[in-house]
């Protein structure tokens, strides 16, 4: 039992940020956030290769063959610059209360695993960041034969631009903006031996509300759109369940304001390595090469090199690393519009120093790189958590993560926030 928790805390770091890179950690601490910075859409992930169903058993009800995982988290948030700002800071405790139930389906032939939760955030000084976000998902794989494999997943989210991220860094808005973000995505999977190919689609679209300035309502039709994408794989097994592989992909930014607009492609080589019995390592990296053209006159054209993937080790059953990145162009409405390249890296290491106590410590950074103005933000963020296992069913946490920004070439828009978060998790 001491080995099956930080597996499964890796698995999971794994299983959200391949399958739903939109809704990677702010921090554990802080709900279903983007990484600081990260507001603007990032590419859906398409075909990803071949993978091999693992037992991760939930804590639920079992109800013919699907189990059935109700939980509940509770907490208590102390942020001490509520707004992200230089000066005047002005800190807040924030209630939260968050549903969520899973269930999961296993067979022969098919792995499907569904989830969706309700949270809402109740601020003590200012309603104005009170927030009720949610969300639904579907995703599985599906054993055709025992060489066709199709994978898929579905699922849309209600969230807030978190303060002090991506286009929120401009100006300070009356609350939080609003989105709607929908997402899916589809791949095959085929195996010939040693060799294996996978093609795929995905798609996301997003609609943010207008944003408020002094009680005036500004549409957002720069970043509201669709993105799609359409890749291929070619892989090639050199060792069990570790693949090499090549990968070329292209896609299409389609966005209120015709400006925004962009089509690009990406052409990268990596390793992957699916998970398995006895397997320590599981995920996947890659890097190679990205070209993005935009329809507007004052974007740069990006043509550069490029990374991407996330890794879970094992190291021992009772200590895990978790490491992701990624690197990838995208548009921001600074200066009337530009393009931008945004690299992120992050890595976190959990331990289990008792039979029911976890403690974990990492940290996240992004670089938002302005193309022709002359700006480069950097938002810096490491965390700190601990976790009290009552019993299967009960969870007590402690949380820390401090967020600092740094805008190169843009004096005074600098701030730094911590924020601190006691929960309890219930499942039933």
């Amino acid at each position: 039992m001491r080995d099956f928790n930080l597996a499964a805390c890796a698995l999971s770091l794994l299983v959200s940020a391949t399958a739903n890179a939109q809704t990677t950690d702010y921090g554990t601490l802080d709900g279903a956030r983007g990484v600081a910075g990260e507001s603007r859409p990032s590419a859906p992930i398409a075909a990803t290769g071949p993978t091999t169903t693992v037992d991760q058993p939930l804590v639920g009800w079992k109800v013919g063959d699907v189990v059935v995982a109700p939980s509940i988290t509770g907490g208590w948030i102390y942020d001490t610059n509520i707004f992200a700002t230089r000066t005047n800071r002005q800190s807040d405790q924030i209630l939260l209360l968050r549903p969520e139930m899973s269930l999961r389906s296993t067979g022969a032939s098919h792995d499907v695993t569904a989830s969706a939760f309700i949270e809402s955030r109740r601020n003590v000084r200012f309603s104005s960041e009170d927030q009720i976000n949610g969300g639904v998902g579907v995703g599985g794989t599906f054993n055709v034969n025992a060489n066709t494999q199709v994978q898929g997943r579905a699922q849309y989210l209600r969230g807030h631009e978190t303060r002090g991220a991506g286009e929120s860094v401009f100006a300070t808005t009356d609350k939080p903006t609003g989105f709607d973000q929908w997402e899916g995505a589809v791949a095959l999977n085929n195996r010939f031996d040693r060799v294996w190919t996978s093609v795929g689609v995905a798609g996301l679209a997003i609609n943010y509300d207008a944003a408020q300035f002094a009680g005036v309502s500004i549409p957002q039709q720069y970043r509201n759109g669709v993105i799609s994408v359409a890749n291929g794989r070619i892989g090639y097994v050199v060792a069990p369940r570790t693949s090499i592989f090549v990968e070329a992909a292209v896609n299409r930014r389609d966005f209120g304001i015709h400006d925004f607009d962009s089509t690009g492609m990406r052409t990268v080589a990596g390793v992957l390595l699916e998970p398995g019995p006895g397997s320590n390592l599981r995920g996947e990296a890659y890097a190679g090469y990205m070209y993005q053209n935009y329809a507007g006159v004052n974007f740069e054209t990006v043509s550069t090199w490029t990374y991407g993937g996330a890794m879970g080790f094992l190291i021992t059953p009772t200590f895990t690393i978790t490491v992701e990145g990624r690197r990838e162009a995208k548009e921001s409405a600074l200066a009337g519009g530009v393009s931008l390249i945004e690299s992120q890296f992050g890595a976190r290491a959990d331990y289990q120093v008792a039979s029911n106590v976890v403690v974990g410590a990492g940290a996240s950074y992004v670089i938002d790189d302005f193309q022709g103005v002359g700006r480069s933000d950097r938002y810096w963020s490491p965390l700190a958590t601990a976790r009290y296992i009552v019993n299967p069913n009960l969870t007590f946490g402690l949380d820390y993560r401090r967020l600092t920004y740094n805008a190169l070439g843009a004096p005074g828009a600098d701030f730094g926030r911590d924020v601190y978060m006691v929960s309890l998790n219930g499942k039933f």
